[in-house]
């Protein structure tokens, strides 16, 4: 039986079958329609919202929650992408929802994916938002901006060194000399700067990606590694309403990702943004949470 402490208002951690801890955040309208959201990489359940009272204004319940190995959520040795779905059924279960939307932003697609191909009698419908997708069919790592691609091949190829990348990154964010941050926003679109220049942006994602690394290296490392392995699912044989969209000016995860996802997923509804970036959504939030919930 899982076990349901609540730290305050917001916040919770769920005891899961192995003794691990899952920790979410949960916000909004309690009484509304239940939305959970997968983090991108580096994220945690801080990610989401730059106005943390957009879900109430739109009677939504958004739950988002650390990966393992996040944030204040337990590393889980030895992890695949499809163990992702049952942790996602026992909080489910633990907070009493029978059926939830589900959203991917980015690094976090692929988890979205994982669960509605795997929990479909649960996901009743699907939102990928600038969405990764596998990286063997959607033209290989060469395609991916290059601090990203370096990553992915470090993570797949030698993980002490990416760990130790990932400590002296962590270092920089926790002494608040964050130069790899400001070296890739000066290097992003116009159009993406101008997004998380943005105080409330700014300050939100500053306090997700510092969150995402409060355990150490460990856990994030292990993450971007597993997306760079094959996934363990086809997309292909997805059976959950699909909505995506995707910038063609994305330099993060680039337009093709998006593409190869919306031919393959039976019946996506795809938007492709004339020339937005990677982090377009976190201006349209409202609008896209509106049209996948009416769809």
């Amino acid at each position: 039986m899982a076990e349901l402490n609540r730290l305050d208002a917001t916040e919770g951690r769920l005891r899961l079958g192995d003794g691990r801890r899952l920790a979410f955040r949960d916000q909004g309208d309690k009484q509304g329609r239940v939305v959970v959201l997968c983090h991108g990489w580096p994220g945690s359940r801080l990610q989401g919202p730059p106005d943390p009272g957009l879900p109430a204004r739109l009677g939504l319940r958004l739950i988002t929650l650390d990966r393992p190995g996040f944030g204040r959520s337990s590393f889980q040795p030895g992890r695949r992408l499809i163990d992702w779905p049952a942790d996602l059924a026992t909080l489910a279960d633990g907070l009493g929802l029978n059926r939830f939307t589900l959203i991917g932003v980015s690094g976090g697609g692929p988890y979205a994916l994982a669960a509605a191909a795997l929990l479909p009698e649960r996901v009743d419908r699907l939102g990928l938002i600038s969405s990764l997708a596998p990286l063997d069919k959607a033209g290989g790592l060469g395609r991916l901006y290059p601090p990203v691609w370096v990553g992915f091949r470090l993570a797949a190829s030698c993980p002490p060194l990416f760990r130790l990348i990932l400590s002296l990154f962590r270092l920089a964010l926790a002494t608040g000399r964050d130069r790899a941050g400001n070296l890739i926003l000066g290097r992003l679109l116009p159009a993406d700067r101008t997004v998380l220049a943005r105080s409330e942006v700014r300050g939100m994602f500053a306090a997700d990606v510092r969150e995402a690394f409060r355990s150490g290296p460990a856990g994030p490392a292990w993450d971007l590694g597993l997306l760079a392995r094959p996934w363990g699912f086809d997309p292909a044989a997805l059976r959950v309403r699909t909505w995506l969209w995707h910038g063609t000016a994305d330099k993060v995860v680039p337009l093709g990702h998006g593409r190869y996802l919306s031919d393959v997923i039976p019946g996506c509804r795809a938007e492709f943004v004339p020339g937005a970036g990677h982090f377009f959504a976190f201006d349209r939030l409202a609008g896209l949470l509106a049209e996948l919930l009416a769809g």
